[in-house]
């Protein structure tokens, strides 16, 4: 499962590499829940303050839009209804719902680069296309897709414009919070949508120059391992001042 999660950082004097394994600790438990009820289709903000000597203040409440990792996988399967028209696509997905999650699946892996990928056509969505018509004439009509020898090519330029709408929502909702005045210096981005090489690049691009954007190496395993260690020691961490000495989150 994916839990797609931006959270914002208002760091005071203390040791930079510190504050921020402090801050993943307090936040990843701070909102797990939630997101993993989310099913992978929200974004949520968190903005905490890390005082001197690693302790931590939350200055704000989660906040959450709907636009995570879901909205993009929605764009690519709007996309392959659009390529496979003529009800081939909708017949597919009732006939065989598993072959369309193991589509899905896959699509989670290709989200993640910014370049021209591929994706296998199953045997059951060719045969049922080749019902109508050719299926190389269903790429007619669409731009940004290919076909080649049973796989779909999918352009960069297709790709990245799945991600629109989510890129949008999530610039405008982090625009608000960054202007609360609240002394924002740094972004990190954890979870399953950060590990996506369009999103990273996106949020880097837009507020680079006037924050420090950060993501760990595994952002996925970041939530998870956060969730692990506060499970075994649940006073880790409160929600009001006091943190935990120094983990090394990025180590």
């Amino acid at each position: 499962m994916w839990i797609d999660v931006i959270f914002l950082i208002h760091v005071a004097e203390c040791e930079f590499e510190c504050a921020i394994s402090c801050f993943l600790t307090f936040i990843l438990y701070s909102v797990l829940f939630s997101s993993c009820l989310s099913k992978d289709k929200t974004i949520d903000f968190t903005v905490l303050e890390v005082l001197e000597g690693g302790t931590l203040k939350k200055l704000q409440e989660a906040s959450r839009n709907d636009l995570g990792g879901r909205t993009v996988d929605r764009k690519f399967k709007q996309f392959l209804r659009e390529i496979f028209s003529d009800g081939v696509w909708k017949e597919y997905e009732e006939n065989f719902p598993s072959e369309v999650q193991k589509m899905m699946y896959d699509f989670i892996r290709l989200k993640q680069v910014d370049e021209d990928v591929q994706i296998s056509c199953p045997d059951n969505l060719r045969e049922q296309a080749q019902k109508k018509k050719e299926i190389k004439t269903f790429f007619d009509s669409v731009e940004g897709a290919s076909w080649d020898e049973g796989v779909i090519r999918i352009s960069r330029e297709k790709l990245r414009s799945f991600f629109d709408e989510s890129l949008q929502g999530i610039t405008k909702s982090l625009r608000e919070e960054l202007q609360k005045d609240l002394n924002i210096g740094s972004i990190v981005l954890v979870g399953g949508f950060a590990e996506s090489q369009i999103l990273r690049q996106h949020i880097t691009d837009q507020f680079g120059p006037q924050y420090k954007v950060l993501c760990p190496l595994r952002p996925q395993e970041a939530v998870l391992k956060g969730a692990v260690e506060l499970g075994r020691n649940p006073k880790l961490v409160s929600s009001q001042k006091k943190g935990p000495a120094c983990l090394n989150w990025f180590s």
